[in-house]
């Protein structure tokens, strides 16, 4: 195992004079517990660890570099969330989607975007729309790329049957049958997280432009769990969500305050039926988690995502020995 010190920063910013004299995992002054927290909800968001993935404390102590202590308060924290199904004496396993959990985040977010929506079009300026139509343009530009990179991934992939095809149209399972078809796991995985970004981006721009902070801060709430889900079904998701973004922003520039919540509500509406199908075709993935025990070799034979050919891709590490705290490290595959 190779130690990386590193900054941990805020999602989706980008450090500031981040070298390898001052990029200390000291200077943001985090308790080891909120890295380890954080970390592991990246890794869960991003679905490095995927829906009915089973997670020890030992081997995540192993892959953080730190004792189980923080680990297991870790476990505890995101479970609150609902991120995980902690077990007793087992560790846990990475929550899967259910129809309630879609529709109660359906519910709450369809209220939110609605009015962030209709807001945003009565307080529209030139320069508001500029930004906007800005976010466009570059989604415009992306998305081609992304979306051709996703379905040359699903073409090659084994899947016998247009209904297999249609049936394994999410990211994780493209996941798998691309890396079981030799491809690279890498070029999906970049294009789903492309494809994030941009979502995040235009949303959080529109309810920006709300100019009611009590109500950003509200969106920004649900904005792990709503990532979270956009992740698991960008294949089926992304060719429709875009569409749906230009007629919103269209509306939102022409400062129409009614077509801006009609289209705020069709986007929405239409997410929510992907989400609810999605988790309707994935019933049981955290019930087959927890359904049998394994020894931590079968574990890695089985599950090669705990294994030593998963793509850790960035750790947070913890400070210095020399103050008495264990370094979260990434492991070299």
């Amino acid at each position: 195992m190779t130690v990386v010190p590193q900054t941990t920063v805020p999602r989706n910013a980008t450090p500031q004079n981040a070298t390898p004299q001052n990029a200390t995992i000291g200077a943001d002054h985090l308790p080891l517990r909120d890295k380890v927290v954080a970390e592991l909800r990246r890794r869960i968001i991003e679905c490095e660890y995927p829906p009915g993935h089973r997670l020890t404390e030992d081997r995540l102590a192993l892959d953080f570099g730190v004792s189980r202590n923080p680990v297991r308060e870790a476990i505890r924290v995101l479970e609150r969330e609902g991120f995980l199904i902690a077990q007793a004496r087992r560790g846990a396993v990475v929550a899967s989607l259910s129809t309630q959990d879609v529709e109660n985040l359906f519910e709450v977010r369809l209220a939110l975007e609605v009015l962030s929506a209709q807001l945003a079009a009565q307080r529209i300026d030139a320069a508001g729309a500029a930004r906007l139509q800005s976010i466009v343009a570059e989604t415009a530009a992306t998305e081609t790329g992304s979306l051709a990179a996703l379905e040359h991934g699903l073409s090659d992939a084994s899947a016998p049957t247009a209904s297999r095809r249609a049936h394994s149209a999410d990211a994780v399972t493209a996941s798998h049958h691309a890396e079981s078809s030799g491809l690279a796991l890498s070029g999906l995985t970049a294009s789903v997280t492309e494809l994030a970004r941009l979502n995040t981006a235009f949303h959080a721009e529109v309810c920006r432009m709300s100019g009611n902070a009590l109500l950003v801060s509200m969106m920004d709430s649900l904005h792990d769990r709503l990532e979270w889900v956009y992740r698991q079904t960008a294949l089926r998701r992304a060719p429709h969500s875009w569409r749906e973004h230009e007629a919103l922003a269209i509306a939102i520039s022409a400062g129409d305050a009614e077509a801006a919540g009609h289209a705020a509500h069709t986007h929405v509406w239409a997410a929510r039926q992907i989400a609810l199908s999605y988790a309707a075709d994935h019933p049981n993935a955290a019930a087959d988690g927890r359904s049998f025990d394994r020894s931590a070799a079968d574990r890695d034979a089985v599950d090669p995502d705990v294994g030593d050919d998963h793509r850790l891709r960035s750790s947070v590490s913890s400070g210095a020995r020399s103050n008495g705290a264990r370094h979260l490290v990434t492991r070299k595959v």
